[in-house]
């Protein structure tokens, strides 16, 4: 039987372009991210992420899921702030996963200082220069039914009573520019 893997659509916005350290925080920039099923009609997605570093579907998505290229030096910002530690995969919960559906887009958004909470890569970037941000392809879980389909009375599923479809993935051609200011 041929699998098809599903289509998400992924957009990226900024609130503001320019990321100015002397602001108070609430009037940093917030990053936005929508994603849109254009098929089938729902899935559910594991939010966990191909390498256990979780994924920009949930609301806790880390800037290592984003690629930081510094305009000024024309150089990738290699920082790691987060190892990508997570528990062992033994089970699904639905706190797991989110339901995409082609009806209402899923939209996750963050204050730019609060996207990884581990650490604070915004404030290693260095005032006066741009940054170009782009995602990362994520490579993710996937099943084509609801949530409620998909766990009905049970609390708990065990991975190895989950079906293995191809993974899918996610991808985004924005480009967003941000400038650090003092």
């Amino acid at each position: 039987m041929l699998t098809i893997v599903p289509e998400v659509v992924v957009s990226l916005a900024l609130t503001s372009h320019i990321y100015r350290r002397s602001d108070t925080v609430e009037n940093h920039p917030h990053l936005a991210v929508t994603a849109y099923l254009k098929s089938p009609d729902v899935i559910v997605v594991e939010i966990r992420g191909e390498f256990d570093s979780g994924t920009v579907l949930e609301d806790s998505f880390r800037l290592e899921h984003f690629e930081w290229y510094d305009l000024t030096t024309d150089r990738i910002v290699d920082k790691t702030p987060f190892p990508g530690t997570c528990d062992p995969r033994l089970d699904m919960e639905p706190r797991n996963v989110v339901e995409l559906t082609h009806r209402q887009p899923l939209k996750t958004y963050k204050l730019l200082d609060n996207v990884d909470p581990g650490a604070d890569p915004v404030r290693m970037l260095e005032a006066g220069h741009k940054y170009r941000i782009m995602l990362k392809p994520q490579r993710l879980w996937w099943i084509a039914k609801t949530k409620a389909e998909l766990f009905r009375e049970k609390k708990v599923i065990p991975i190895e009573e989950l079906p293995d479809p191809p993974l899918l993935r996610l991808e985004c051609s924005d480009e967003l520019i941000l400038e650090v200011e003092n």
